[in-house]
């Protein structure tokens, strides 16, 4: 049948997506979140332009199940990735594998943690890996000696490994380069590379850092003046009898403040860095004039603690670790900014984006479209939910089978409620106690308030299939 040339017009554009994140970068790190000491312009000019979602939860708190839940839309128990170096379930699908559209070219560059780190796989035709460090982890029929495309391009620029039994450049070797020769460089050289060859097409393009995650080292750690970056109020603050015990375990109660401090400095140069390969990236996009017709998303896959109740790295069900930056810049809101402070979960990105992108997925997912708040309009407030899994061997934080497992909820009126199956409980008013300080578990007066988040877990474990049993 013939189509006019008045309803071609009519015909919405497909819209391409640029996905960019970070690997450990908590919320508390830009402008829009209340830190106005990191200098991340880049990030702070996206976040002015988009919708920021001030109250994003990952679905479990380290990498691998976290990035499995980001890129499906799944729960780690249903996309299979439950523990760091787990790949994903063959038949766990991808975004570009859900959108399934062929007039879209698909690029995957940096670190992806989900198996069979440096081979294109699940719906993306471009793929370069920045890590060599999951070789060992490869399936079978895998090259163990393959290696990834920086690695390449750090012997193409006469680099010898630092690691030669291994054949491999160690992550230390990496940070200790000039920045025109780290990850970050390397990035963004490859995101123009891609944007220049397919200006012309429908693209899906993602991009992920490995910084700022450890090692906390880089070009750009004299940038910052540790001693004058502000630390939170639960910054060394000892735990309690009433915390967790696993949490009792990883704390790091004989680390001094000049070594946090140092720990802090760095870690904001490795914002930086990322911020100044965002910066080349995104005026490319400008440049070639794909700004208006791209989604941009900005994210990580989970916090840092960074000395907050004197614990490090990540793997707890406190804010640092669960709560990071996720921004949105739909090109229809034509650089508006909306604030959203109602939580939500890396759960609800993939079903927000195909919605934006104009494609329903042909499976059910558990999250939920956030389209409307990211045009600005209202919608019902949901409280968002986050796993610690301990019952597959290879956790990031050395605990194997039979630890204790949490789960997390964040309700919208502010309270957040902790169910563990073997340790301690915690409830926290986030209201009037943001830095969790006061925990309220073993106050009778709280029977109620539990009792109610109580059964918004149960229900949401029975919506999911997740059998944990939760001790009350």
């Amino acid at each position: 049948m013939a189509v006019n040339g008045d309803n071609v017009k009519n015909i919405p554009k497909k819209k391409n997506l640029l996905f960019i994140w970070t690997d450990q970068q908590r919320a508390s790190t830009m402008a829009v979140y209340g830190n106005k000491e990191f200098k991340v312009p880049t990030m702070n000019k996206l976040a002015s332009e988009s919708t920021v979602f001030l109250n994003n939860y990952v679905a479990q708190p380290v990498c691998t199940p976290s990035r499995g839940t980001v890129m499906t839309g799944l729960y780690p128990h249903q996309h299979c990735a439950q523990a760091n170096n787990m790949p994903l379930c063959k038949e766990a699908k991808t975004l570009p594998e859900l959108l399934n559209d062929p007039s879209y070219v698909t690029g995957y560059f940096g670190k992806w943690h989900l198996g069979d780190e440096i081979f294109a796989q699940h719906g993306f035709q471009e793929f370069e890996s920045t890590e060599d460090v999951y070789s060992p982890h490869f399936s079978a029929g895998r090259d163990k000696e393959a290696r990834s495309g920086y690695f390449h391009f750090l012997i193409s620029h006469g680099m010898k490994p630092d690691q030669p039994e291994k054949n491999s450049f160690s992550r230390k070797f990496a940070v200790s380069l000039p920045y025109e020769f780290t990850k970050p460089a390397y990035l963004a050289n490859k995101a123009v590379d891609f944007l220049e060859r397919h200006k012309n097409e429908h693209f899906v393009l993602y991009i992920n850092y490995l910084e700022p995650h450890t090692p906390f080292d880089g070009p750009f750690n004299n940038l910052h003046n540790g001693n004058a970056l502000t630390l939170p109020p639960n910054f060394m603050v000892p735990l309690t009898n009433d915390d967790p015990e696993k949490y009792h375990r990883s704390a790091e109660p004989d680390k001094t403040e000049a070594e946090w401090r140092n720990d802090y400095q760095h870690y904001a140069g490795l914002c930086a860095s990322v911020d100044k390969s965002m910066e080349k990236i995104l005026a490319k996009l400008k440049e070639l004039g794909l700004e208006d017709n791209t989604i941009i998303v900005f994210t990580s896959d989970h916090g840092e603690m960074m000395g907050s109740h004197q614990q490090a790295f990540k793997s707890k069900m406190y804010q640092e670790a669960l709560k990071v930056p996720l921004l949105i810049r739909n090109p229809d809101n034509k650089g508006k900014q909306f604030i959203v402070k109602d939580p939500v979960g890396s759960i609800d990105i993939v079903p927000t984006l195909l919605d934006l992108m104009g494609v329903k997925p042909a499976v059910k997912l558990p999250g939920r479209s956030l389209a409307r708040a990211v045009n600005g309009k209202k919608m019902t407030p949901e409280p968002a939910f986050s796993i610690w899994s301990s019952v597959v061997k290879g956790s990031e934080d050395g605990e194997d089978a039979g630890g204790p497992n949490f789960r997390t909820v964040l309700s919208p009126d502010g309270w957040k409620l902790t169910l563990s199956d073997k340790d301690k409980n915690q409830l926290f008013n986030l209201n009037i106690d943001p830095f969790e300080l006061n925990n309220l578990y073993y106050k009778p007066v709280s029977r109620k308030t539990i009792e109610r988040l109580a059964r918004q877990i149960k229900e949401w474990q029975t919506s999911i299939g997740d059998n944990l049993s939760l001790t009350l």
